[in-house]
C-alpha cells in the first residue's frame, strides 16, 4: 500500500492508511450503515496517537485519516484528542507543519 507523504514512522502511518481504507469498506457497504462499527474504529485511531496526537494530526497522511474518521468519533473521545492538540506547545507544532 502506498504510503503517501507521511513523517510518522512506517507502522504508524500503515495503520491510518488501513483506517482509511477500512471507514471507506464501511462507508461503500450497504445499507444499513454501520455506524457502530465507524464509532469504534474512529475511536481506536485517536486511542492509537495517543502519546504523539501532535504528530499524527500534523502528518499529511495522520491528518487525512483523522478527517474522515472524526466524524464518528463519540464526542469525548474528540474532546480528549483536541485538548492535547490544541495544547499550547502541540498547537505551534501542528501549525508549523
Amino acid at each position: 500500500m502506498a504510503r503517501g507523504f507521511s513523517r510518522l514512522d512506517p507502522a504508524t502511518a500503515a495503520y491510518y492508511a488501513e483506517a482509511r481504507v477500512t471507514l471507506s469498506r464501511l462507508e461503500a457497504a450497504p445499507p444499513p450503515f454501520d455506524s457502530e462499527q465507524a464509532s469504534l474504529l474512529a475511536s481506536a485511531a485517536l486511542r492509537e496517537a495517543g502519546g504523539r496526537e501532535a504528530a499524527v494530526a500534523a502528518d499529511a497522511a495522520g491528518s487525512r485519516a483523522l478527517e474522515a474518521l472524526l466524524p464518528y468519533a463519540p464526542p469525548e473521545d474528540v474532546l480528549e484528542f483536541a485538548g492535547v492538540v490544541l495544547n499550547g506547545d502541540a498547537l505551534a507544532d501542528v501549525a508549523t507543519r
